[in-house]
This record gives C-alpha cells, sequence and structure tokens, in this order.
C-alpha cells in the first residue's frame, strides 16, 4: 500500500511539472578551444562531470582541447546563466596540461525541474594528444573513447563505456557501470568493471593482462601463436578456452599454459562466462 501511494505521489506531481513547464525548452552552446605545448613523455590530466570524451592522437608535441558546453533548461535565460558559469579551466605547463570541467553548484532536483527551475549540463571533449602522452582521464557520467597511444594511458569513469583502440604502452581501463572494450591492444592491459561486458581483442602480449567483471561476460581474443600463463574463473557461467591448455580446465575455471607458457593473463567474473578465443594460424 505505501508503495502503491508513492508510486501516485510521484505521478501526480510528474503531470503537475508536465503541466506547468513552458511550451519549449531551451538549449543553448558554447565551444571553448585551444592548443597547448605537451613535451615528450609529457601527461594530459583531464576530468569531467557529465558528458564524453574523445581522445585522438597526432605527430605534433600539442595538445589540442575542444570543449562543447552545452545546457538544456526550461528557460532560456537560466540555460545561458547557467552556460556562463560552466567553466573549462586549464592549466598547461610543458610537462603537463591539466583541464578540468568546472561544473555550477546547484540544489535543484526532480521537483524543481518538473516546476520550471533547474537547468541540465554537460561538457563534449574532443581532444588530440601526441601519440606517446601519457593520460589520466576521470569521468563521472559519460562515455570514454580512444584511439591510439603508446604512453601510460588510464581511462576511469562511473556511469559509461570506456572504448579503447590500436594502443600500445600500459592500458588502464576502469568502470562502474559499462562495458569495457579493448582492441589492436599491445603491451599491457587491465580492464574492471562492476556492471559490464569486457571484450579485448590483443595483437600481442607485451605483459600482463587483467580482466575483471562482477556482472558481465568477458572475450579476449589472441593469436593463436600467443604464450601466456592463464587463469580464467567465473562464479555463474562457463569458461571456453580455443587453445590447448597444460594444466587444470574445469566447467567454470581454467588454469595453466598456453604454447609453453608466457605473460600472465587473469581473467575473472562473477556472473557472466568467460571466452578465451584463438585468430589466426599457428
Amino acid at each position: 500500500m505505501a508503495k502503491l501511494q508513492f508510486r501516485n505521489l510521484f505521478l501526480g506531481a510528474a503531470l503537475f511539472g508536465a503541466a506547468t513547464l513552458p511550451a519549449h525548452a531551451a538549449t543553448v552552446h558554447k565551444v571553448v578551444s585551444g592548443v597547448y605545448p605537451l613535451a615528450a613523455g609529457g601527461t594530459l590530466d583531464l576530468s569531467n562531470v557529465n558528458g564524453s570524451i574523445t581522445i585522438e592522437t597526432w605527430n605534433r608535441a600539442e595538445v589540442e582541447v575542444r570543449a562543447d558546453k552545452i545546457v538544456k533548461s526550461p528557460s532560456e535565460d537560466e540555460a545561458n546563466k547557467t552556460l556562463d558559469q560552466l567553466k573549462v579551466i586549464v592549466d598547461a605547463k610543458p610537462s603537463r596540461v591539466r583541464v578540468e570541467a568546472r561544473f555550477p553548484h546547484s540544489h535543484n532536483g526532480l521537483f524543481s525541474w518538473l516546476s520550471g527551475r533547474g537547468a541540465e549540463a554537460k561538457v563534449e571533449f574532443k581532444v588530440r594528444i601526441p601519440r606517446e602522452a601519457d593520460l589520466r582521464i576521470d569521468n563521472v557520467n559519460g562515455g570514454i573513447t580512444l584511439q591510439g597511444g603508446k604512453g601510460d594511458l588510464r581511462l576511469t569513469t562511473v556511469n559509461g563505456g570506456v572504448h579503447a583502440t590500436d594502443t600500445d604502452g600500459t592500458l588502464k581501463l576502469e568502470s562502474t557501470n559499462g562495458s569495457l572494450e579493448a582492441h589492436g591492444t599491445r603491451g599491457t592491459l587491465e580492464a574492471s568493471t562492476v556492471n559490464g561486458r569486457i571484450e579485448a581483442d590483443l595483437v600481442d602480449l607485451g605483459g600482463k593482462t587483467s580482466l575483471e567483471s562482477t556482472n558481465g561476460g568477458i572475450t579476449l581474443r589472441l593469436p593463436a601463436s600467443a604464450r601466456a600463463n592463464l587463469s580464467a574463473s567465473t562464479t555463474n557461467g562457463g569458461v571456453n578456452c580455443d587453445f590447448d591448455v597444460a594444466g587444470t580446465k574445469k566447467r567454470n575455471r581454467i588454469e595453466g599454459t598456453l604454447n609453453g607458457g608466457g605473460p600472465e593473463v587473469e581473467i575473472d567474473t562473477v556472473n557472466g562466462s568467460v571466452s578465451i578465443v584463438g585468430q589466426g594460424g599457428k
């Protein structure tokens, strides 16, 4: 009965809000951009709260940042006010470029929005970095996409997926609610999520590989000639492996060596299946 009363209250509030909202919500945006020198082996440190981050590499010793500030509000005046308060802060030094999306403090909640007050803000980043730069990317609500990179690459979000392609170095992907993908990867790889799948396609095993999820399946694709020390397990699901494994093979756990052994490969999930797929001829 209490749940039913709450649902009726929520529905009544929503209907009231729909009746009081302006007929046309306003959306405004502004692009800010800049190019900043970054020395060889330097670091880009970028943090966002709401909005996607897309990163590509180029053959220049510079970081190019393009940030699209977007605000949606029931009124144009409120939207423009919030847009002015939404800042992109850049602290550029030769060895490190720091970029931060700084959002205005807001106490507006659901009922403020329904009654015609408040604003929704996000920043969509598109960035180009030197090919060998290090990355420290942190997001809260939004995905992260990386194309290329040969440095120490760390990409973290809370709500959103993280996708990396054609990297060669140290790659770390992390999310709480989102899938993780790494394709054409060389070097070391660490990928961890709570709610989401993990898919990894490794060109070679240049170091340790660690893939971990709680609620989601994991697929790892390796060259058929890959040499590795493999440990793969799941609690609720099965483990399938294309390779001949010298060691322990059970329905939900495999532990042993591939092609005589090599770098460590650790795969673990709780709810989901695990697949290790061989590609190409030996």
